[in-house]
C-alpha cells in the first residue's frame, strides 16, 4: 500500500510540474512578426509618401469563406481621403473559369464621403492604417489570438490584424491591403 501511495504522489508532483511549465510557456508566447518588420515598413511608407506628395490610392480586400468578396479603393489627395469606391462580388466557377460577378457597387466623392456606413473599408489614410496596426490590431493578446503583420506591397503594409484562436470562419480583425499606387 505504501508503494501505491508513493506512485500516486509521484504522479501528482509530475502533473503539477507539467502544468506549471505549460503556463510559463504560454506566457512567453512570441508574435508571428517582429517590431523590426513593422518599423522597417513604416520607414518605407514615409519615403514613399514623400515621393508621391502624400497623394495615392490603396485597395482593401475582404474575403469570406462563402466566396463573397469586396474591394474598397481609397483615394487620398494631399493627405486627405477624397474618394471611396466599393465593389461586392463573387466568382462564378460554373463556367470553368473565374468570372467575377458584381453583386453591388457604389462610389463616394467629397460630397457624400462616408455615406455608406454599413459596408466598405473605413475612411483611413495609410498613416491611419499604420497607427491602427500599432495601437490596436498588433496589440491583440498573442495567447488568445494569432497576430499577423505583412508588408508585401513593395515593403508597405499589406496585412495587419488578428484572429481569435480556434475561430473557424471570417474571424480576421484588421486590414488586408492588396495594392498601393500613386495617382
Amino acid at each position: 500500500m505504501k508503494k501505491l501511495y508513493t506512485i500516486l504522489f509521484a504522479l501528482l508532483v509530475f502533473a503539477a510540474c507539467t502544468k506549471d511549465n505549460t503556463a510559463t510557456t504560454t506566457q512567453k508566447k512570441t508574435l508571428s512578426y517582429s517590431t523590426k518588420d513593422y518599423n522597417e515598413s513604416l520607414t518605407l511608407w514615409a519615403q514613399y509618401k514623400a515621393s508621391v506628395k502624400n497623394t495615392y490610392t490603396y485597395t482593401v480586400l475582404r474575403s469570406s469563406f462563402t466566396g463573397n468578396n469586396s474591394e474598397t479603393k481609397i483615394t487620398v489627395v494631399n493627405g486627405a481621403v477624397t474618394k471611396r469606391d466599393y465593389i461586392y462580388y463573387q466568382y462564378d466557377l460554373s463556367t470553368g473559369t473565374s468570372i467575377r460577378v458584381v453583386l453591388r457597387e457604389w462610389h463616394e466623392t467629397t460630397g457624400n464621403l462616408g455615406s455608406h456606413t454599413d459596408e466598405g473599408a473605413a475612411l483611413l489614410t495609410i498613416d491611419d492604417v499604420y497607427a491602427n496596426a500599432k495601437n490596436v490590431w498588433l496589440k491583440a493578446d498573442p495567447n488568445t489570438n494569432d497576430v499577423y503583420f505583412e508588408a508585401k506591397n513593395d515593403g508597405l503594409i499589406s496585412t495587419a490584424g488578428y484572429v481569435l484562436k480556434g475561430c473557424a470562419d471570417d474571424c480576421f480583425i484588421g486590414i488586408n491591403i492588396t495594392s498601393v499606387s500613386s495617382l
